[in-house]
């Protein structure tokens, strides 16, 4: 569920709605490469390479493909009366050349899709880690109102748990069946608990915690082996800075950046001119 719908349940006291707890981990675990729009990007499969291997969703795939691409051809092909019967693979408006515009066109959107698909897919994978180990509590409450129980780690072992994602919902009272018109429950997780998690309990890598500019600089202390009885020139050192922030971000850092950065890396007395020895100019 995506965070501009509307039908969201009233969340119990003490707790939030699963989807929203999905959107707060995203954005503590991916910063701003999280877009919002994860939860409802997903997987999809290519096209097969030939038309009669293709089933009636490839089909319909490649219809909206050509629309994309060909957009006068794809009408051409929709008044053509035999497209209706397609469902028995017999098609002969198509092309060749159809088909791989079509192909092509599926294979440019999964690429596009995949970032996005990528990070929904950790999300869920991390999250429901935690709510196996129980390292998240989790409650559920039948949809309309009822009572709310708490969903226990062992109650998350089920094979579909992408479904729970999907729909925030599990079976009810039967909470290891699928949910159904009749019996369904919306899943909430304790909102003590999700404050936690949006505030480091699961903290990405360090490295994904810092800034170009201190990336850029850390480059620079290993490229030029930067320590106490190793001082490079303050010049070398900007230089070095400059090439890594450019190597990071595509854009290039101002000489007054270049210099304050370069500053704090080397040592006090590397300032001054008393490195010692070592002191490389």
């Amino acid at each position: 569920m995506h965070p501009t719908d509307r039908d969201w349940p009233a969340n119990p006291p003490g707790c939030v709605f699963l989807a929203q707890a999905f959107e707060d981990y995203g954005r503590q675990r991916f910063g701003a490469a999280w877009t919002g729009f994860e939860a409802r990007t997903s997987r999809l499969q290519p096209l097969p390479s030939r038309m009669d291997a293709a089933n009636w969703a490839d089909w319909a795939n490649a219809q909206s493909m050509l629309q994309f691409a060909q957009p006068a051809r794809a009408i051409e092909l929709c008044q053509m009366p035999s497209l209706r019967q397609r469902w028995t693979k017999t098609t002969p408006e198509w092309t060749d050349a159809d088909w791989s515009t079509a192909c092509a066109g599926m294979d440019r959107i999964i690429e596009e899709r995949h970032p996005a698909v990528e990070r929904g897919e950790t999300v869920q994978r991390e999250l429901t880690e935690l709510f196996l180990t129980g390292r998240r509590k989790t409650v559920c409450r039948p949809v309309g109102g009822g009572p709310v129980r708490a969903l226990s780690a062992e109650e998350w072992g089920v094979d579909d748990v992408r479904g729970r994602f999907l729909f925030c919902k599990t079976g009810w009272p039967d909470v290891y069946r699928p949910p159904s018109v009749a019996d369904a429950a919306w899943i909430f997780v304790e909102h003590d608990v999700t404050e936690r998690t949006t505030k480091g309990a699961h903290e990405p890598p360090e490295a994904e915690r810092y800034s170009p500019y201190i990336k850029a600089a850390l480059a620079a202390i290993r490229e030029l082996d930067i320590r106490e009885d190793n001082q490079p020139k303050l010049a070398a050192v900007q230089e070095t800075i400059g090439d890594a922030f450019r190597s990071i971000t595509g854009m290039e850092l101002t000489g007054r950046l270049k210099k304050a950065l370069a500053t704090v890396v080397r040592w006090p007395d590397a300032q001054r001119g008393r490195a010692g020895t070592h002191l490389k100019g």
